[in-house]
């Protein structure tokens, strides 16, 4: 049972319901910071999807998804957003993700500094 979720709505007609669940998923590990393993959907809605468990829920209208953490299913493995993956790639060239020097490029700087003093 969850307790506590995201409310995420996609009327567009042109994408698949696996899609729009994929967009909600990101969307949550971004807020949240964990991963989701539950997703109620209007009866009828019903779609396989990977990486969490689909739940039809008559109190959830069509167009709408409910995502959370259920106690009672298994948590999901591991899975990164996009956000996690581009930040993954630009620590590799500038550092870390936040945007800070490796522990090497701060002391190569203060060496450079103190041989130009």
């Amino acid at each position: 049972m969850m307790k506590s979720g995201l409310l995420w709505y996609a009327p567009d007609a042109k994408k698949t319901s696996g899609a729009k669940i994929d967009e909600a998923f990101e969307r949550y590990v971004e807020k949240f910071g964990v991963q989701p393993n539950s997703c109620h959907v209007a009866p009828g809605g019903e779609t396989a999807h990977g990486s969490i468990a689909v739940v039809p829920d008559r109190w959830i209208r069509p167009g709408y998804f409910w995502l959370g953490v259920d106690e009672t299913l298994p948590r999901p493995g591991p899975r990164r957003s996009r956000r996690d993956s581009e930040a993954i790639a630009v620590a590799g060239r500038q550092g870390d993700a936040r945007g800070r020097r490796s522990p090497a490029r701060i002391a190569t700087s203060r060496q450079v500094a103190r041989v130009s003093v």
